[in-house]
């Protein structure tokens, strides 16, 4: 039987592939975000800044980033 690559197509469940790769894309992102929240707060047990620096808002903001993303995920899991 010679291979029909439109029927393969219609069978193939593209839905669930790309909820898959977004899926996938979205929980790198947040493991990136993870990973940066902690590199700022090594950074700032490295190096000693002012009090009036605004690492601590940064280091602040990328945790709120974080959860932001996580929740993005958690969202796109359920709505998807």
């Amino acid at each position: 039987m010679p291979f029909d690559i439109v029927s393969f197509t219609k069978s193939f469940p593209f839905a669930l592939t790309m909820k898959i790769a977004l899926l996938t894309l979205i929980g790198l992102y947040a493991i990136f975000s993870f990973m940066l929240s902690i590199k700022i707060r090594s950074f700032n047990k490295i190096v000693f800044l002012p009090p009036s620096s605004g690492a601590v808002f940064i280091q602040v903001f990328a945790y709120i980033y974080f959860f932001v993303v996580l929740s993005l995920f958690f969202l796109a899991l359920v709505i998807v």
